[in-house]
């Protein structure tokens, strides 16, 4: 999760009534993504921090926002094998359907590697995942 400070808050603002920070604080050291998305429209790409499964999905499922581009999982310290911040490339985002009743659980997704992570906090998945649904390939360009 993130938290923003009032003296981080960038004096200048946008006419949409966004608000612009120089810094934001990680509140919760669990692991998170960088998501990177392309408009549809121009050759603008985007940058978003997310803290997990249904962030991961709004921005994969190629909404308004524009087309993922690129995903990295974020380690932090303490969740990492060796104590230190990792980026892991992200190859694809699934969403994972409850065997019940067929509808969206959550987004799993697979590391270059070939490992799976899911759920929250954000870890190795192993064993069997159940029914994916591909949601983002980011090989295909």
């Amino acid at each position: 999760m993130f938290t923003t400070h009032l003296p981080f808050k960038h004096p200048i603002q946008w006419a949409d009534g966004t608000q612009q920070w120089n810094a934001v604080e990680l509140t919760l050291a669990t692991p998170w993504y960088v998501a990177t998305v392309v408009d549809h429209d121009e050759d603008i790409s985007r940058t978003f921090l997310l803290t997990g499964s249904n962030e991961l999905t709004a921005i994969a499922s190629s909404g308004p926002l524009g087309r993922l581009a690129s995903l990295r999982l974020v380690l932090t310290p303490n969740w990492s094998t060796d104590g230190d911040w990792h980026f892991v490339a992200i190859k694809r985002v699934d969403l994972q359907l409850r065997p019940s009743d067929g509808a969206a659980s959550e987004a799993i997704v697979q590391a270059v590697d070939g490992t799976r992570y899911g759920g929250f906090p954000i870890q190795p998945l192993t064993g069997e995942v159940g029914n994916l649904v591909p949601l983002a390939d980011l090989t295909l360009e």
